[in-house]
């Protein structure tokens, strides 16, 4: 890991705090620097009904948040922690 991946891993773990679930999810997409964020949340669709199915993925945000069709060559760095704090 060099020192940009260790900063982009760090954002993320910013961006997880931006969760509403218990388990908190942060990602950063990058090509040659950032260029979305997302974390994830609760959906309240009446058709999910399980606990996995009720959260927005955090990975699916940032691409959402990219607003680009073409995410080839970009870095995706993912951090999850639980509701505790420590990491997952």
């Amino acid at each position: 890991m060099n020192i940009l991946d260790f900063g982009y891993f760090k954002l993320a773990r910013n961006v997880s705090k931006y969760s509403d679930h218990k388990t908190k999810v942060g990602c950063v997409i990058c090509k040659k620097r950032p260029i979305a964020v997302g974390a994830n949340h609760i959906k309240t669709h009446p058709r999910c009904n399980d606990g996995f199915s009720k959260s927005t993925h955090a990975e699916v945000k940032a691409i959402i948040n990219s607003g680009q069709e073409d995410l080839s060559g970009a870095t995706v760095y993912v951090y999850r922690e639980h509701k505790n704090g420590s990491p997952a």
